[in-house]
């Protein structure tokens, strides 16, 4: 940045009063408004505007841009925040992080090139501004300048009081601040049903009950495969909600009585195992669309908390709203068939009920599940999702559904992240928001927040199959003891479920190297394992199959499913398998798992030429490339994989000034990761593969050397991704296997592998 500009603020009479100097506490109740560059800055309202753009700080972040903004250029470390901005609390690091990032992405958003806040490695965060002043701004009632004012009789300024007016108020409703009560919170069980109510319309009424429920303020609902399992067990409901950590517990009760949707509900104080509300509630007459709404308003009613009284249930025949429920319950089942027949289900829900949000959100939420199972339409199945998010988010901006859609969906690292965080600021208690919320803040802008989103899911639902992802992500990003803490914290909520425990104490063995231990474990839970866990410790076990280089089983799938999988599990397809599949062009780098194990075995395979014929029929240039990577769920994955191998193809195809091209996007890319979020396990192995790629020897080695550090190769960053870096065979480090110092960092882990692999073989031996 260029001029550094001390920041001048004004007081109460009018006058100017220079901000070095003043590093107290900061009370935003009592901050005069100021301006940085050209945004306006209101912190008592938490307010950034510039050029007709507004956005809603919350206080934390807007106390920590005034401490920085009171001496541009100063250079403030972490800990002067802490003490400045939460009052010395111990607090990590991630949360100062947290909070530069919302800022940054705030200025962004804005629109603002000439305000920055810079990251000063090791060292701490400084406001830079580079050129004009930065001043108070004029008092509301006198124009800083009369001779430039647009609206100069009394209509105008009326009409323009009022549309800013009803804009304040639209945002304000937006972004409205949670209630101050004290937050509670309650799990929610499943809801049982009669003989005369079908499993998918309770599966989907349960659903939107919880939708309707997660709407109060400060209310954090919880429910999910923890309670199934629980309740499956003979778990207490007052013990459910212990072990969960809540205040409350819900059950209730479907049935249908003289064509009426009946719900018996009751609800109980986990502190005492007092009942505290207990109501039968039948829907009216051809309304039953209306049960969730008003069943969830009788709730909240009866422990003293708000409902949403801007949102009137959906008024829709009886028969599309048991159509819509019916296809809940199915997008709930996962299954691809289910989820294509509710696809059409709901075609007609939202035809006959156009203005219906709900319908919308699920068919987006549908379309996008069924678009990431079928890879040769991947682009066209997410755009017509898209287009559905955003018309359930026009008709209700508070759907959290369409919001979450919307955040894997959306097409830059920013969008993303702000749809996601709105989500799970709704709807704090709901795992899925926040196992998406891992995958977008899987991103150097935003350090911590992954990890953040992991504890939070294994602390909502602990024992749902997605939540042992939680210990891939935490010792990947920040080490192997918190992912053995998470494991820890699994294991005690599965009390009587002796497989969960076992496949998470397999994964702590497998951090500290015991493999056969992992395989051991794996094996003997295996076959009691409900199906989302066996795919996840499927994925595992072919990932240390290939560490060990033993050859695993693997079911026949079919079509472009088929493909990927045979890439994860080490076997490269056909050219025409891929062509025949759909898997060519933008669809082949639209898919993680080809992006990241594909080109290696390209090359190994000698079949470079064929990568980057695939390569070039999508990208004419480094640049495209970097622009589609940013509509990537993970792009600072996704680049220096591509720039580091394809950029190794091109060198030895002789195209030596494409291949500096990308090795540099590569190499942008994990400096990001280098200055926000500091070289975990993740970035240090893109490093090392980079700097191999390259010829970099020594440093390639330096990185090699930091791995074991961090767990490699055991730690995975997600199961079904095979990374193995200097090991194995990757082509990247032909030309370095020989290297004796190379030799000395792989010896131990070539040992250890080795005692591995003849114990595995020998569980595996019939």
């Amino acid at each position: 940045m260029g001029e550094v500009h001390h920041l001048q603020r004004s007081g109460g009479d009018g006058t100017v009063r220079s901000g070095p100097g003043e590093h107290g506490p900061v009370d935003l109740a009592h901050e005069p408004p100021i301006t940085l560059g050209r945004i306006r800055v209101v912190p008592s309202e938490r307010v950034l505007e510039h050029n007709g753009k507004t956005v809603h700080l919350e206080p934390k972040a807007m106390q920590v841009l005034i401490t920085l903004a009171r001496v541009p250029g100063e250079i403030f470390s972490r800990d002067d925040l802490i003490d400045r901005c939460w009052e010395g609390r111990a607090i990590g690091d991630s949360s100062v992080a947290r909070i530069i990032s919302i800022l940054r992405s705030a200025i962004r958003e804005l629109g603002e090139d000439d305000v920055e806040i810079e990251t000063l490695p090791r060292v701490g965060y400084r406001l830079l501004h580079d050129g004009g002043e930065l001043a108070a701004p004029p008092a509301a009632d006198v124009p800083a300048n009369p001779a430039k004012q647009p609206w100069r009789n009394s209509g105008a300024i009326l009409i323009g009081v009022l549309f800013l007016a009803a804009l304040a108020g639209a945002f304000a409703w937006w972004m409205r601040p949670a209630a101050t009560e004290e937050p509670l919170s309650l799990v929610m069980l499943p809801l049982s049903h009669g003989e005369d109510v079908e499993p998918l319309f309770t599966s989907g009424f349960e659903t939107e009950l919880r939708t309707e429920l997660a709407r109060s303020q400060a209310l954090t609902v919880k429910s999910g495969d923890t309670t199934a399992r629980l309740v499956q067990q003979g778990t207490a409901p007052v013990e459910i909600g212990r072990i969960l950590k809540a205040d409350y517990v819900w059950r209730g009760t479907l049935s249908r009585r003289d064509g009426r949707v009946v719900l018996d509900g009751e609800l109980t104080d986990v502190g005492d195992g007092r009942t505290v509300w207990s109501e039968r509630i039948a829907s009216a007459d051809g309304h039953a669309g209306a049960l969730p709404l008003r069943t969830a308003r009788a709730m909240l009613a009866g422990i003293g908390r708000p409902a949403d009284a801007d949102l009137p249930g959906d008024d829709m025949a009886d028969a599309d709203f048991d159509l819509y429920l019916t296809a809940l319950g199915m997008i709930r089942s996962r299954e691809p068939t289910q989820m294509q027949t509710a696809l059409g289900r709901l075609r007609g829900v939202v035809e006959r009920n156009p203005d219906f949000s709900g319908g919308y959100s699920a068919l987006a939420k549908a379309g996008f599940l069924l678009a990431s199972r079928q890879p040769e339409n991947l682009v066209a199945a997410s755009a017509r999702a898209r287009q559905n998010a955003l018309r359930a988010l026009e008709l209700d901006p508070q759907s959290v559904e369409a919001l979450k859609t919307m955040a894997m969906l959306a097409t830059t690292s920013d969008e993303r992240y702000r749809y996601i965080r709105r989500a799970v600021e709704l709807d704090p208690g709901d795992a899925e928001a926040w196992l998406w919320y891992s995958h977008i803040a899987a991103h150097p802008d935003y350090a911590g927040e992954e990890v953040r989103a992991m504890r939070q899911l294994v602390a909502i639902d602990p024992l749902w199959g997605r939540s042992s992802q939680a210990a891939y992500v935490a010792a990947a990003e920040e080490g192997p003891e918190l992912a053995r803490s998470l494991d820890r914290d699994i294991i005690a909520a599965a009390a009587t479920e002796q497989w969960q425990r076992d496949i998470a104490e397999a994964r702590i063995a497998n951090l500290d190297g015991d493999v056969s231990e992992f395989f051991r474990l794996t094996m003997r839970a295996m076959p009691v394992m409900e199906n989302e866990h066996r795919q996840i410790a499927a994925l595992h076990l072919s990932n240390l199959a290939l560490l060990l280089d033993i050859d695993m089983p693997a079911p026949e799938m079919r079509g472009a499913a088929g493909i990927v999988q045979q890439v994860e599990a080490g076997r490269l397809p056909t050219s025409a398998d891929f062509a025949a599949n759909g898997l060519t062009g933008r669809n082949f780098w639209s898919v993680t798992p080809l992006v990241i194990g594909a080109p290696g075995q390209f090359i190994a395979a000698g079949r470079g030429d064929e990568l980057l014929a695939i390569y070039d029929s999508a990208f004419s240039s480094a640049d495209e490339l970097e622009a589609f990577a940013q509509g990537n769920l993970r792009p600072h994955h996704f680049l220096p994989q591509v720039g580091t191998y394809i950029g190794f193809a091109m060198q030895q195809a002789g195209r030596q000034a494409e291949a500096v091209e990308l090795y540099d996007l590569a190499e942008r890319s994990i400096g990001r990761w280098r200055a926000n979020d500091g070289m975990t396990m993740t970035p240090s192995l893109f490093e090392a593969n980079l700097a191999a790629a390259r010829g970099q020897r020594q440093r390639a080695i330096d990185a090699a050397s930091r791995l074991p550090q961090y767990g490699y190769p055991y730690v995975l960053q997600s199961p079904g991704v095979p990374m193995t870096g200097p090991l194995l065979g990757d082509p990247v480090w032909e030309n370095m296997r020989d290297d004796p110092r190379l030799k000395a960092v792989l010896a131990p882990i070539h040992d250890n592998l080795a005692r591995e692999r003849t114990q595995v073989l020998a569980l595996m031996a019939p």
